[in-house]
């Protein structure tokens, strides 16, 4: 969904979207194949620099990276930033543009051209909320390294005789050490 900046009034532009707004579907598809997702947000210009916020929220399925199992998994973030012309390197010069705006936003993101790409700056919200290794719970036990069962769901014997069998330094076991030197 792209937003062109130079028609946005003083006042700003509020967009609501959700899962069947039809310019961002194609691009967080891949994220939400069967879940939905909600957010708004607000544009409005400051200077030569955009104020950014908003909020987005979905429930989606995970699978657990320890178990192998399915879970639902929310996302619930509220985001704030400064958009700010690339070319602008020194964003300190004559003002500074944090100072226009409340103590709680803290990025700038750089903007290329005159518009703004709400799909592309939604996917990086998104991947920033997702976890790298979705655990299902904090205390999943995960799966046997050995026969491959679920150690939320049973205990196995494995565990004993791997102990025993295959740790890698098992044959320092019968090591004697002289503690006299």
């Amino acid at each position: 969904m792209k937003l062109p900046l130079h028609g946005i009034p003083e006042e700003g532009l509020r967009v609501n979207f959700n899962h069947e707004t039809k310019e961002l579907k194609q691009s967080l598809e891949q994220y939400f194949p069967s879940s939905t997702y909600e957010g708004e947000i607000e544009l409005r210009p400051a200077g030569e620099h955009f104020h950014l916020k908003g909020h987005f929220n979905s429930d989606l399925k995970l699978t657990c990276s320890f178990c192998n199992e399915p879970f639902d998994y929310v996302i619930d973030e509220d985001f704030q930033e400064i958009l700010a012309p690339v070319w602008e390197k020194n964003l300190k010069t004559a003002s500074n543009p944090k100072e226009m705006f409340e103590s709680d936003v803290e990025l700038i993101t750089g903007l290329e051209g005159e518009d703004f790409y709400l799909s592309e700056y939604l996917k990086e919200v998104v991947e920033f909320a997702l976890p790298a290794h979705p655990k299902c719970r904090e205390d999943c036990k995960g799966l046997c390294l050995t026969c491959g069962s679920n150690l939320n769901e049973t205990t196995c014997e494995c565990s004993k005789t791997r102990q025993s069998t295959s740790m890698a330094f098992s044959g320092l076991k019968d090591l004697k050490i002289d503690k006299k030197h």
